[in-house]
C-alpha cells in the first residue's frame, strides 16, 4: 500500500479532530489559520474563474479530519462524496454529515464502479497527492481523477509544485515540481487553468525556538496564546508578502480539454 495507512489510522485513533491532520508542530490555535489561508485562497480562485460550489456535486479525495467537508456544508453543498483510506475518518464523518456519503479508499488503487459512473461537477484533492512516493502510482492516480472528470469538471489540487523527496525523518510524502505536474496532465487531457500560492509565512518554522517556547510558557500563566496570535498576525499580513516563488504550498484549478 502506497499511503501510509498505519500512520494516518495512528494519528486519528490518538485524536479524532481537524488538529489530527494539521500541521504537527502547530496546536490547532494556530492551525485555524493555516486552514483559513486556504479557504481564502479557494474563495478568492472561484470568484476570479467565476465559479461556485453550492449545489454542486462534488468528490473529496483524502477527507481526512473533514475541515473541508464542513466548509462545503456550510456554503450549501448538497451532493458530497468523501473518501479517506482509514476507517476511522469514514465513520466519523459519516457520523456527522449524515446528508453526505463516505467511502474507504486508497487514491492509489482503482474507484469503485458506481464512483466511476459519476461525473463530478467538482473533484478537491487537498494535500493528498504527495503522500503517494512512487511515481507510477502518482501518475495512474491523475489518470483516474481524469476519468472522472468531463469538461465541465473543475479539479482542486494543492500541492508546493518543487521536487521534494523523503527525508529519513519523514518518509512518507514527496512533492513533485509544476513541470512533472504539467507532463502528467498533458498525457491525461488535463490543463492547469489557475495557479495561486496558499501560504508561506504560516508554515515557517517559529524563529529562536528555545526564546519562543519561554515566551509562550511565560504568557499562557496570564492566559495569553501567543500562537493564537501569532497565527492570526501572520494571517493578516500574508496576502502583502505572499508570492508563488515563495509559497509553502500552491493551489491549482484544472480541467479537462
Amino acid at each position: 500500500m502506497e499511503v501510509n495507512k498505519s500512520y494516518w489510522t495512528e494519528r486519528y485513533t490518538k485524536e479524532f479532530s481537524y488538529r489530527s491532520s494539521a500541521h504537527i508542530s502547530f496546536s490547532w490555535s494556530y492551525n485555524q489559520y493555516v486552514y483559513k489561508a486556504y479557504l481564502r485562497t479557494l474563495c478568492n480562485m472561484l470568484i476570479k474563474n467565476k465559479r461556485s460550489l453550492s449545489q454542486k456535486k462534488i468528490l473529496d479525495i483524502g477527507s481526512g479530519s473533514g475541515y473541508y467537508v464542513e466548509y462545503y456544508k456550510k456554503i450549501g453543498v448538497q451532493s458530497l462524496i468523501g473518501t479517506d483510506i482509514t476507517d476511522i475518518s469514514v465513520s466519523n464523518l459519516q457520523n456527522k454529515f449524515k446528508d453526505y456519503s463516505f467511502i474507504c479508499h486508497d487514491i492509489t488503487q482503482d474507484f469503485p464502479a458506481f464512483i466511476r459512473e459519476i461525473k463530478f461537477d467538482i473533484i478537491s484533492v487537498f494535500d493528498v497527492l504527495y503522500y503517494i512516493i512512487d511515481d507510477q502510482l502518482f501518475e495512474k492516480s491523475i489518470r483516474d481523477i481524469s476519468e472522472l472528470a468531463d469538461s465541465q469538471t473543475l479539479i482542486i489540487i494543492t500541492d508546493k509544485f518543487i521536487n521534494q523527496s523523503p527525508n529519513k525523518g519523514l518518509v512518507y510524502y514527496k512533492h513533485r515540481n509544476l513541470n512533472h505536474y504539467q507532463k502528467v496532465f498533458k498525457e491525461n487531457g488535463l490543463k492547469i487553468i489557475d495557479r495561486q500560492p496558499v501560504n508561506s509565512l504560516l508554515k515557517r518554522p517559529f524563529p529562536f525556538p528555545a526564546f519562543y517556547s519561554f515566551l509562550k510558557w511565560e504568557l499562557s500563566k496570564i492566559n495569553i496564546d501567543l500562537e493564537k496570535l501569532l497565527g492570526r498576525f501572520l494571517y493578516a499580513i500574508e496576502p502583502l508578502v505572499l508570492y508563488r516563488w515563495q509559497a509553502d504550498i500552491q493551489m491549482i484549478f484544472v480541467k479537462k480539454l
